[in-house]
């Protein structure tokens, strides 16, 4: 490096601890939330929703505590209707849960000790029950395998229903490698890696789709730890998000662990552990916040000025700009050009770091990807 590269850098660095020491500074800029249903028991309002599923023609399908329990769908021009009133017959709900839109249109209703099936057609029956404990979750991979997630105290286990009507237990009671104390949640991604959410073992084990089990968060506090997952959602890049400890994590493909929301119940904030999340067609992510009564839209993450590639804009990415636009470093996203040319005058410079700044600290906008 260069005596005047090194100068150089070193200004800009204390330009930035300026910047910061003046401004308030955000942690990490991104889209805005979008509230699609506050608190209340009319249609469109929700109280203390369980969870959120969303079809690839963006229809969202929610159940609520309202009423004893029901299931609302709102389509793709914010309408909303009532599919599910409380009852126990086959077309009503007593207290429902986990939901789940398959990749060939069904939607699946945990209710209790029973799943409720809508067809393609429109036709509501039970698809399961079960005999030993209660119904957390539900996935689907893209073979017509659906996996149901059971747990309660002392009696979890994960089970694999395939399209010819067989029963395999993938996972039985227990603390070991391969095994479920009380699961909460599972998750599918395009690859049939099965995830599961173990809120009394207080970790995220991975089946591969050949069988072969993983640990990727263990208990803790920290980036990547986990305390209490009870929620979790793939999207179709293989981004994986986990809803736990007051909070709502996300896991890259490439392994790359950031922090979406915290605890509260503002922006950015969700209250208590988030029971319900889904990802949207186009990599929005939909957010069941029960304990402040909503649901939330976060729409897919802002790409321009994303250097490292996270789906994140921060400081963390200024340096890497920095680095890249000073001493000719390689970039680390693989388009640095669009990403990384804020102020678009096809090539990356001090100008751009500038601007990026001016965008973290003082919500200067960024342009579009």
């Amino acid at each position: 490096m260069s005596c005047k590269s090194q100068s150089l850098l070193g200004c800009m660095f204390c330009f930035l601890f300026a910047v910061i020491s003046t401004y308030r500074a955000y942690a990490s800029s991104g889209p805005n939330w979008v509230v699609l249903a506050g608190p209340g028991k009319l249609l469109g309002q929700v109280t203390a929703p369980m969870d959120i599923a969303v079809d690839s023609r963006g229809f969202l399908y929610i159940s609520d505590a309202t009423g004893g329990g029901r299931v609302q769908q709102r389509d793709p021009q914010g309408n909303w209707s009532i599919l599910l009133t409380h009852g126990s017959a086959p077309d009503q709900v007593e207290s429902p849960d986990d939901l789940l839109v398959t990749p060939w249109g069904d939607l699946f209703v945990v209710d209790n000790t029973r799943v409720l099936k809508r067809d393609r057609a429109g036709n509501w029956s039970i698809a399961f029950t079960s005999t030993k404990c209660m119904i957390q979750g539900i996935a689907a991979d893209d073979s017509g395998n659906v996996y149901i997630a059971e747990g309660w105290w002392g009696m979890g286990r994960i089970i694999k229903y395939d399209p010819q009507g067989g029963t395999s237990i993938l996972a039985e009671h227990g603390r070991e490698l391969g095994e479920v104390d009380f699961p909460m949640d599972i998750a599918v991604d395009k690859l049939g890696n099965l995830y599961i959410a173990d809120w009394q073992a207080n970790r995220i084990q991975c089946r591969s789709a050949d069988g072969k089990w993983t640990v990727i968060a263990n208990a803790g506090q920290w980036y990547g730890e986990v305390n209490g997952p009870n929620s979790l959602a793939v999207a179709s890049d293989g981004t994986l998000y986990i809803g736990e400890g007051n909070r709502i994590q996300r896991r890259s493909p490439s392994g790359r662990w950031t922090i979406v929301a915290t605890n509260g119940g503002g922006r950015f904030q969700v209250g208590g552990t988030p029971r319900g999340l889904s990802v949207g067609p186009n990599g929005e992510l939909y957010i069941a916040d029960p304990s402040n009564n909503r649901v939330i839209l976060y729409p897919s993450p802002c790409r321009t000025g994303d250097l490292n590639n996270d789906g994140y804009v921060n400081i963390s990415d200024v340096i890497l700009l920095l680095r890249l636009g000073v001493l000719g470093e390689s970039p680390q996203s693989p388009n640095p050009t669009r990403v990384g040319d804020i102020d678009r005058d096809g090539k990356i410079s001090v100008a751009d770091v500038t601007k990026l700044l001016n965008h973290l600290v003082k919500g200067m906008p960024l342009p579009p990807e």
